[in-house]
């Protein structure tokens, strides 16, 4: 049918599930021969569905949405709108007699799909650092054009074409401190990812999760190999330079985090002979890390990704073989499908 003609307009709705539409054209049409059709690459059901003055094709899209298109029969997108409008209004009338349904099919579900909140974290990490560096290196080449207006050789001749943004100083301050919070963010998602795949299928239950979930970032990354399938070690070393870099970089994180005011964050004023002395307290810590959350800059940004990146080197190395493999795949990807097989999971990407 939609071979013959050209689709007139494409509806992607999103207030009711894949799940509800599918049962509801089930239980009114049904499965009978030529009711329902599939595309392996893009969907796994379908169904062609006559209405006066067109036709509309029903299906599901890649696990986590549904589409109506709608096939007018002069090509009248106004009418095709109208059509769609009244065939989701009939289908939100139907849809709470499937509440029920929809929550028990939850409760059995044979698998999920996760987002991957250490590739969505890191990335957007990635994402500002780059931004902060390109308005830096904007900022450094607007004073190289504007050259030193002390110098005996300044002319016009040097003046810039155009005038940098006086405000593009503070919002690189501002993606400076995003991206350093995404950044150590990233690895506690790394670790929860990591708990809900390979959590011991005797572990699985609410009080061991809760307990989890209010453990430090640290702590709970020590304990991953007593509580997770996919480790060959016992312990991951804590003592090592790795571990003491993560660990300060936490540090640092809770005292911006909780916004904390840091000695690095108070001036002393002096008295001498009736003139006062400011007198600042360093903020260098270890690493040549800031403890005042102003001083952060592109290089600190980039030990703190190198840091991050070492962490999950380690992490993963620390696996067994099969897992290994398997999550090395997956690390980066946004999204994963899980199937649920015997209390086991079986991880692939969409």
């Amino acid at each position: 049918m939609s071979a013959l003609r050209e689709r007139t307009l494409l509806l992607k709705p999103t207030e009711i599930s894949s799940y509800v539409i599918y049962s509801i054209l089930k239980d009114t049409i049904g499965t009978q021969p030529g009711g329902i059709f599939t595309d392996e690459e893009k969907s796994q059901w379908g169904y062609a569905v006559k209405v006066q003055g067109a036709y509309l094709e029903v299906y599901d899209w890649k696990l986590e949405s549904w589409s109506v298109g709608i096939y007018q029969d002069d090509g009248d997108v106004p009418k095709a709108q109208q059509i769609g409008e009244d065939f989701l209004a009939l289908i939100k009338k139907q849809a709470p007699k499937y509440s029920g349904k929809l929550k028990s099919a939850a409760s059995n579900a044979t698998g999920f799909i996760y987002q991957n909140p250490f590739a969505i974290y890191f990335s957007g990490a990635r994402n500002l650092l780059e931004q902060a560096e390109a308005l830096e290196s904007a900022n450094t080449l607007e004073l190289w054009k504007r050259g030193d207006p002390y110098r005996t050789d300044w002319d016009e001749s040097n003046q810039p074409d155009f005038l940098i943004d006086p405000y593009q100083s503070a919002l690189s301050e501002d993606l400076y401190r995003s991206a350093f919070f995404l950044f150590v963010a990233s690895f506690e998602g790394l670790l929860n990812l990591l708990y809900e795949l390979y959590l011991k299928p005797e572990l699985r239950d609410d009080r061991i999760y809760n307990r989890l979930a209010r453990e430090q970032v640290d702590i709970k990354l020590r304990l991953a190999p007593t509580y997770c399938v996919c480790f060959k070690d016992e312990v991951i070393d804590h003592r090592s330079e790795e571990f003491q870099r993560f660990q300060y970089i936490v540090d640092i994180r809770n005292d911006f985090i909780h916004a904390n005011l840091t000695k690095p964050m108070t001036t002393a004023l002096a008295n001498e002979d009736g003139c006062i002395f400011s007198i600042a307290s360093s903020s260098e810590g270890k690493y040549g890390l800031p403890r005042n959350i102003t001083d952060l800059n592109v290089a600190h940004l980039n030990f703190v990704q190198k840091t991050i990146e070492d962490m999950v080197s380690i992490v993963t190395e620390r696996m067994k073989p099969r897992y290994k493999r398997e999550f090395r795949a997956i690390v980066s990807e946004d999204r994963l499908i899980v199937d649920l097989v015997e209390s086991e999971y079986v991880i692939r990407i969409p």
